[in-house]
């Protein structure tokens, strides 16, 4: 079996002359509807915290789905130091399209690097259309996560149309893109991620976007691991499945 890098991308730790961090103070986490863009939030925002001096705040503005928000991980991200930007608690399991009051504050706030988490497609991305301006203001890294399996976004211009599309409701220039290709699941296979790896290449060479790394759970890498199928990718981050669904918590 081959041994494959797996490199802590250049995105989560960017390093001047004299050792001081340059990761961009506002990281936005956008894409369609089932993506992955609430794992990945929560995931960047730990590491930050883990490697940044700075207070790091999650800011929740996933008014559209009720499932799998970062709202629903409060009280962990608290207990890694993470301050959380949302809906007040008698509100947290409301389907409701609550946006904090707290977020224009947390964006201005240059002591702080922020994450906002923002809801799948153009309908989600309405929600940080009203902070552009404040955002533009700022250095601020907009990472579209693809998940190639998903409707929509399996093909070249089903990606730039979804693009296009959130760019506009939000008014901002998205930056980057992850590759979270997957099945819901830790049985897809090493071919589902390298599919999305070439795609996200593509997409990254047409629209001038930094193509940052693939994102992979750690059980599906094991897995790979021990069947000695893992892909020849570089750039990869492995994390930890946060969000579950009821029957997977038993």
């Amino acid at each position: 079996m081959k041994c494959y890098k797996v490199l802590l991308s250049s995105f989560i730790i960017k390093l001047d002359g004299k050792g001081r961090d340059k990761i961009k103070r506002i990281t936005i986490i956008t894409g369609h509807f089932g993506s992955g863009k609430t794992e990945l939030a929560i995931f960047l925002a730990s590491k930050m915290s883990f490697q940044s001096d700075s207070k790091i705040a999650l800011c929740d503005l996933d008014v559209i789905n009720p499932y799998f928000r970062s709202r629903d991980y409060e009280k962990d991200l608290h207990n890694n130091d993470i301050e959380f930007i949302g809906p007040k608690k008698e509100l947290l399991k409301t389907d409701l399209p609550i946006v904090s009051g707290k977020v224009a504050s947390c964006i201005h706030d240059t002591k702080k690097k922020v994450v906002i988490d923002v809801g799948g497609d153009k309908e989600g991305a309405l929600s940080i259309g009203q902070f552009s301006r404040v955002i533009s203001n700022y250095d601020y890294e907009c990472i579209f996560v693809l998940n190639a399996n998903r409707p929509y976004v399996s093909s070249l211009s089903g990606v730039k149309n979804t693009i296009k599309n959130i760019e506009s409701a939000s008014k901002v220039k998205v930056t980057g893109i992850v590759n979270n290709t997957h099945l819901g699941n830790t049985d897809f296979e090493p071919s589902d991620l390298i599919e999305g790896d070439k795609l996200a290449k593509q997409i990254s060479n047409e629209l001038k976007l930094t193509y940052l790394f693939s994102f992979v759970e750690r059980k599906t890498w094991k897995r790979w691991v021990d069947e000695g199928i893992t892909p020849e990718l570089e750039n990869i981050e492995i994390f930890e499945r946060k969000l579950l669904t009821p029957w997977e918590e038993e």
